[in-house]
């Protein structure tokens, strides 16, 4: 606006933010328009014939590639609402500096002034929050992907001076071995490092990955190593729900799924021989089975434990790429989770308890949504499918 007086000098141009605004929408357009095309590739590419698990492998990342350009998508698009919303105020701001000019004014022009100046502050710093936030939950981290022929023992060196003293202290004292450091907690494996016969995977639920918790996660893993003999992962590698009420969101399960596909992909890499188990407690049911979707999940073994349903309608729509792969359920005699299912419906869609779901059932587990990974029955089951 071109002001005839020099009282009132604004530092945002209405238009200019409107500019900016308007290149933002059509940036975010055009990564999900790319995000879209990525997501069809896999197919476009199997259909060739390619198929097996080297094809898997190198199709695994395409999922996350997707997730990330939609990530970035969202971001843009929530900075474009943010300067065009300002845009907006500060047109309001311009009209009303123009009353007030005619008016002579003075002191509304001046306070004009602080309320723009203050506009531009607080864009500014909605904008660095926002790149932040894209920071937190859209940081690649880093992971065990990257770093195929890295030996475990420098991959452990590296991120250890990443974490607190004392979350390394717990894993020193769980003779852990770190794998992963990202935005959702820390990754750690327990037990043999160089060629173990088996690898447990745990994907934990709403609320999980604090610091704070990861000694409990911990001595659970380290009551499947002894169930089954082989080495277990306490699998951080995603940003749960902060709540039980956040965990209605599938937006965490879509994101997760595709890292957990890219790290069993990572896994099957080293350590081809060795039988791949997954363990999903709770919304990690739901994880696991968007990463079994597709490309597919690396997995012989998958255990859906008090699960609140998961996306796919039947073992059949799961992509699961292990040797003789098996579906495993299990729900606690007095897991309240089971409300949130009603015969083949749940909350996430299907249930996986449900006989159509066409999951063995392990039946006999006793307690409630925590008592899965102390239950006898189910440690039995577990050790059994691994024989």
């Amino acid at each position: 606006m071109n002001n005839p007086h020099s009282l009132y000098h604004p530092r945002l141009d209405p238009a200019d933010l409107r500019t900016a605004s308007s290149a933002l929408t059509r940036a975010a357009a055009d990564s999900r328009t790319r995000a879209g095309d990525i997501e069809h590739a896999p197919d476009i590419i199997l259909a060739t014939g390619f198929a097996g698990a080297t094809a898997a492998l190198g199709v695994a990342a395409f999922p996350l590639w997707a997730t990330r350009l939609l990530s970035s998508a969202t971001m843009l698009e929530h900075a474009a609402q943010i300067l065009g919303s300002s845009a907006s105020v500060q047109e309001k701001l311009d009209e009303l500096a123009y009353v007030a000019l005619h008016l002579h004014l003075a002191e509304v022009v001046h306070q004009l002034n602080l309320i723009a100046w203050l506009l531009d502050l607080n864009i500014a710093r909605a904008l660095r929050e926002l790149g932040r936030g894209a920071g937190a939950d859209g940081e690649t981290g880093d992971r065990l992907a990257d770093h195929p022929r890295e030996p475990l023992p420098a991959i452990d060196a590296r991120l250890a001076s990443t974490v607190p003293a004392s979350t390394l202290q717990e894993i020193r004292a769980a003779g852990g071995t770190l794998l992963e450091v990202g935005p959702g907690g820390t990754t750690v494996m327990v037990g043999d490092t160089v060629d173990p016969a088996r690898v447990t995977t745990m994907v934990a639920g709403v609320s999980t990955g604090r610091p704070e918790q990861l000694a409990g996660e911990l001595a659970k893993a380290h009551v499947v190593a002894k169930a089954t003999g082989g080495s277990v992962v306490v699998w951080q590698g995603y940003t749960p729900p902060p709540s039980v009420v956040h965990g209605i969101d599938p937006s965490a399960a879509r994101d997760g799924g595709a890292e957990l596909a890219q790290f069993q992909a990572a896994l099957h890499e080293r350590y081809p021989h060795a039988r791949q188990t997954v363990v999903a407690h709770s919304y990690g049911t739901v994880v696991a089975a968007r990463a079994a979707e597709g490309p597919g999940l690396f997995v012989d073994d998958l255990w859906l434990l008090g699960s609140p349903g998961v996306a796919a309608s039947s073992v059949d729509k799961l992509e699961l790429l292990g040797s003789n792969p098996q579906v495993f359920v299990a729900d606690a005699d007095r897991d309240p989770i089971a409300v949130t299912r009603f015969r083949h419906d749940a909350a996430h869609g299907y249930s996986p308890s449900a006989e159509a779901f066409g999951a063995t059932r392990v039946d006999g587990v006793r307690g409630g949504h925590g008592a899965y990974f102390t239950d006898p029955v189910l440690l039995d089951a577990l050790a059994r499918a691994g024989r």
